[in-house]
């Protein structure tokens, strides 16, 4: 189980949630 996948998608995942909070503010 690689480990740089895990911090790489939960920072794409933090990613994309403040996009889409910026799009709904």
């Amino acid at each position: 189980v690689p480990v740089d996948i895990s911090p790489t998608f939960q920072l794409a995942d933090a990613l994309l949630e403040a996009q889409k909070q910026f799009k709904t503010h």
